[in-house]
């Protein structure tokens, strides 16, 4: 594309040194002949001014960094899409609910035990006792309290296993010692 462009532009140069020498060789000049080229170079000159400039667009518009937009749409063309999707949501919402209810329970059941283990460290159960436990657990609920029921049933229960251990050493220290006693009778009786 340039190369067609400066091989015109050359050609008409040739033809003006030409006409030039012509001209220096004959004392009448053809001054037409001169315009026509120097029309013909002006606009030649203007088409690749114009082209360099369509160019140097091309190479900024080139440069320019893609944007892509990507856009996310959930379109519900059928009616059994709607109902699929319905369904789906009232199945989570039912087997949420069931999850729900199936571990309430397990809730009650450790509140539950830890009643009985207050009252079994308290060591009686009257209706006014069972009454404050149920008031504090289900009505009033205190979780507060709870916790520091917890704490003190689990170092009661801490506090039983330790002086059960501490008992049965000193019974099986006491069996020991009762049988050395009594094999000491033994020897001293021979």
């Amino acid at each position: 594309m340039a190369t067609d462009k400066e091989d015109v532009i050359i050609f008409m140069i040739e033809e003006l040194t030409k006409l030039v020498k012509q001209n220096s060789k004959s004392p009448q000049s053809d001054l037409s002949k001169v315009e026509t080229l120097t029309v013909m170079m002006q606009s030649s000159i203007d088409q690749t001014a114009d082209n360099t400039t369509q160019l140097k667009e091309a190479i900024e518009e080139a440069r320019k960094p893609v944007i892509r937009e990507r856009r996310i749409t959930i379109d519900i063309v059928s009616k059994e899409a709607v109902f699929i999707f319905i369904g789906m949501i009232i199945i989570i919402t039912g087997l949420s609910a069931w999850l729900y209810l199936a571990t309430r329970p397990n809730y009650d059941r450790i509140d539950n035990d830890l009643k009985y283990r207050y009252i079994k460290m308290k060591g009686e159960a009257t209706p006014q006792r069972i009454s404050e436990l149920e008031d504090l657990f289900e009505i009033n609920r205190d979780n507060a309290k709870i916790r520091q029921m917890s704490k003190d049933v689990e170092n009661y229960e801490r506090a039983v296993q330790q002086k059960a251990t501490l008992d049965e050493q000193a019974r099986l220290r006491q069996q020991e010692a009762e049988k050395l006693n009594h094999e000491a009778e033994k020897i001293k009786k021979k």
